[in-house]
């Protein structure tokens, strides 16, 4: 198998809190706290 030729991904803790603070990083959020909030209501029955 061929080596990559790019670098790996690395982001500090400030940059993804950074990502998040954007728009689509709130939005991706809601829905991944939207998702959690049904899943775990129909495992735990909270």
């Amino acid at each position: 198998m061929a080596e990559s030729s790019t670098a790996p991904l690395t982001l500090s803790t400030g940059t993804l809190a950074a990502w998040f603070a954007t728009p689509l990083g709130r939005y991706l959020l809601e829905r991944e706290q939207a998702y959690f909030d049904r899943t775990l209501a129909d495992i735990f029955g909270f």
